[in-house]
């Protein structure tokens, strides 16, 4: 029970990086990022 809470809180401090990084990445343009060598 205890670490079912503690997984699913994990997933959530995850998923919340997740959504900080991509709103800071959408401030840049990403195509060429992908372009490089």
């Amino acid at each position: 029970m205890y670490g079912q809470d503690l997984s699913i809180q994990a997933e959530e401090a995850q998923l919340q990086m997740n959504a900080q990084y991509n709103a800071q990445m959408t401030k840049y343009p990403i195509i060429p990022l992908l372009d490089r060598p």
